[in-house]
């Protein structure tokens, strides 16, 4: 036996067929689906958490490894522009 399921689409209406049995595992499984516990919802918080964390540390290493960068060129620069004028003197 075949299912007839409709669904509106930008150029119109469009007929989908699938086997009862396909229709009926699909209906199965979703109805299987039961929400997170708490613990479930405890760990992927704790998850999230200590990726952000991860983050934050990477993404703040990687600003004093920058910093540092600037710093050292600037002094670069300015020893330099010492050394120019002291050949100037």
């Amino acid at each position: 036996m075949l299912v007839v399921k409709e669904s509106f689409l930008v150029s119109g209406m469009k007929q989908i067929f699938t086997q009862e049995s396909d229709a009926s595992n699909f209906l199965k499984r979703r109805g299987k689906q039961s929400p997170k516990s708490q613990d479930e919802v405890n760990v992927e918080n704790r998850q999230k958490l200590q990726a952000d964390e991860l983050r934050r540390e990477y993404y703040g290493e990687q600003r004093n490894e920058f910093e540092n960068f600037v710093e050292e060129q600037k002094d670069k620069q300015e020893r330099s522009q010492e050394a120019v004028e002291q050949w100037r003197q």
